[in-house]
């Protein structure tokens, strides 16, 4: 199943439409849709995906109880990870894609 489609079934759950009423909306380009409300959507669900979540308890900062609990991907699930010590004498997080 390809990333448009996935966006495809997620929105038509979501919308309580059949799937069909926006695969007919497909469109050939980056945007990925000809309607500009549908592209838009897709584009932010597409960075979504894209991104790496550090998950903690608070905001970093001082006067913050913020303490590291996860990384996850765009879909919410764990990404592999280990605490580096660098020379300068800061730590920190690699992850691998």
């Amino acid at each position: 199943m390809t990333r448009q489609d996935r966006f495809e079934h997620s929105w038509a759950e979501r919308h309580d439409v059949p799937v069909e009423a926006i695969t007919k909306y497909r469109h050939e380009s980056r945007e990925g849709y000809r309607l500009p409300d549908l592209a838009a959507h897709y584009r932010t669900w597409c960075e979504a995906l894209d991104s790496i979540c550090f998950v903690c308890t608070d905001q970093p900062g001082p006067g913050y109880e913020c303490k590291f609990v996860e990384l996850e991907d765009g879909q919410g699930k764990s990404v592999q990870w280990h605490w580096h010590d660098r020379a300068d004498g800061l730590s920190e997080l690699r992850a691998k894609p």
